[in-house]
This record gives structure tokens, sequence and C-alpha cells, in this order.
């Protein structure tokens, strides 16, 4: 089947491709959450292009119309908040209906186009060749350190299972890899979007810096020391993305360390934590949702993460003394070591999060 046949192929059978694209596509819940009610329609219009792209690449013989087609799609994508490992994904969809809808004569030839365009937007150098060969292995281990290892994370991903954790921890290394290879400022603006995807569940801004960090000790495990060293950088430089430009917010992190050695000691003295230490990360925990609730001006963050800890509680046959009595010390220590502005915005949601249990 000569070139011409197989172009005119692709065109008369375009209408189907986009179909079953658009199909496969809209079963993966990511493409609704990110780009709303109207993405099939919208996805329907891009491939449809894509298609015209690829069979006019393959009717001139010129694999190049293709290849700059797909860079020009990555650069569009990549201002919606995707990453290149998103237009790969995107592509998968079109290769598989391309598969059940054409000849099979025609798919060595459409393959090889296909590759030609997309090895245009695979990493280019050595290292970022190499955090992309360890990006399974690197999504792994930060999944065992979170979601294998935490209920926060456990709770929060109830609905959407390990294979959704996975995901989501392959595309942080794929948007560290563009942010390397493209633009610093991509995976800073993807893990605040993240950030507030997963507070929707239950998370905290915390829990993304925790994240971060965990990513780069799987990337000083997993990698050679020049591309860990990139990750590093350009991961504690997404970190700073997640900090609150808030006069209150401030104010609570720079008395962060007084309050939560003083509630520790007291829930310790009064016999609502087995150590000290044990108490302090629970107060920080609190401290940390507080901060997102100040944040946010809205005190729900505080107050589900509230009732997770009296559920907590409650599913290991224990009262919720301990949380209760942390947010009455709270609301003491708060008075005492923030500005009255801050205390009064802080009381104000500790209130909220009272009344909720």
């Amino acid at each position: 089947m000569d070139q011409l046949e197989i172009a005119k192929l692709l065109d008369t059978h375009r209408t189907q491709i986009v179909d079953q694209t658009v199909g496969l596509a809209v079963q993966n819940p990511f493409w609704g959450e990110r780009f709303g009610p109207g993405f099939a329609e919208r996805l329907a219009l891009d491939a449809d292009l894509n298609l015209a792209i690829l069979a006019k690449a393959i009717r001139y013989c010129s694999p190049m119309i293709f290849d700059d087609h797909v860079l020009w799609r990555r650069s569009q994508i990549l201002g919606f908040g995707c990453s290149t490992g998103h237009l790969r994904e995107i592509f998968g969809y079109k290769w598989a209906a391309i598969n059940q809808l054409m000849p099979a004569e025609s798919l060595p030839t459409i393959y090889d186009y296909i590759q030609s365009g997309l090895a245009t937007v695979l990493p280019k150098s050595p290292t970022l060749q190499q955090i992309a060969e360890a990006q399974d292995a690197l999504a792994e281990a930060v999944v065992a350190a979170t979601f294998d290892e935490s209920w926060h994370w456990q709770a929060a991903y109830a609905e959407h299972g390990r294979e959704r954790v996975v995901r989501d921890a392959w595309f942080l290394f794929d948007f560290a890899i563009d942010s390397l290879s493209l633009k610093p400022e991509l995976l800073g603006r993807h893990v605040c979007g993240l950030r507030d995807q997963l507070a929707a569940r239950g998370l905290s801004s915390i829990h993304i810096q925790q994240l971060l960090w965990l990513a780069v000790q799987a990337a000083e495990q997993l990698l050679d020391p020049t591309p860990a060293s990139e990750l590093r950088r350009v991961l504690e430089g997404a970190a700073g993305y997640l900090s609150h430009d808030s006069e209150v917010c401030n104010a609570l992190m720079a008395a962060q360390e007084q309050i939560v050695s003083e509630v520790a000691q007291e829930l310790s003295y009064a016999g609502l934590a087995p150590q000290p230490e044990h108490a302090a990360l629970e107060v920080g925990w609190y401290l940390a949702y507080l901060n997102d609730s100040l944040a946010a001006k809205d005190p729900s963050g505080l107050v589900n993460y509230a009732r997770w800890m009296q559920h907590y509680f409650a599913s290991q046959g224990l009262p919720d003394t301990p949380l209760r009595q942390s947010f009455t010390a709270l609301s003491s220590s708060l008075e005492r070591h923030l500005p009255q502005y801050a205390a009064q915005d802080a009381r104000s949601i500790i209130t909220a999060a009272q009344r909720a249990l």
C-alpha cells in the first residue's frame, strides 16, 4: 500500500478514529477533571486536526510536517497545565483507534510517522533520559512512602485506589522533566494545582511538601548523582510555590515551633499522648491544616481533618478526647503567641472545627 492510499484511508476513517480516541480518553478521569464537561468536544477538534496533519505528512512523504505539528501541540497543552506525558497519552489513544480501523498493511507506515513526531518531544540530554527511564521506579518509590505507609494518603485516595496515586506520582516526575528541559515554572504550577486537587480530598500543603521531599529521596536512591541533583534542584524550587502569601500565615509559621512544643507538652502531661514526639507530630498536622484554612479564608480544611481524626479515633475504639483537648490547648496557645488580628482569625477557624465534632 503506497503512502497516497494510506493518507486517503486516514482521511476516510478520520471521524471514526476521532470518536474512538475520545471514547478512550473520557474513561480517564484526569481529562474531565482538568478541562470540565466540554473536554470531549475540545479533544475531538484537536484529534481531528492531528489526524489531518498526519495524513498530509504521509501524503507528501514528509515526516517533518507532522514533527512540527507535534512540537506545536506540545507547546499548546503545556499552556493548559498538561505535560509531555499527557500528549503522548493522547497519541496512544489515537494509535489504539488507528489499529482497530486501518488496514494492517498501513500500520507500519503510520506508526513510523507517529513515532517520528513523538521523538521530537522526548528528552534529549543523557541526564533527562536517565530520569525518564527511571520514571516508573521513581513513582513506585514515592507511592510506597506515601500511600502504602500513611492513612492520610489512603483516605484521600480511597475512591480512586493505588493506581491513581501511581499515575499522579509518575506525572510529578514528568512535569519535573519538562521543567528541566523547557520552562522551570511548569513543575511549580503543577504542584500548586495538585495541592488544590488533593485539598479537596483532605490533604494539606504539608503533604505536598513531603511528597516533593520523598521524591528527592527516591531520586537520590535510584539515580546517578547528576540526574539526582538536577531533580533535587527542580523539586526544591517547586516547593517554594506552596508557600502562602499571607500575613496571618506568616505570623503562624513564625510562632509554630513554640505553639507545637507548648501544646504537645500539655497533651503529654494530661496523658493524652504516648510521648511528646507523637503529640508534636499531630499538633503539627493541626497547624498545617489551620495554615491552609487561614490562607483560603475557609475553615473547611481544618474541619474536614478534624472529622477525619474523629473517625480515626473511633476506628481504633478510642474516644476523641485528645482531638478536643488539642483544639482547646491550641486556642489558648495561639492567643499567647500570635498578634491579635492573627489569633482572632485562627480562633474562628478552630471554633468551626470544634463545632463540627
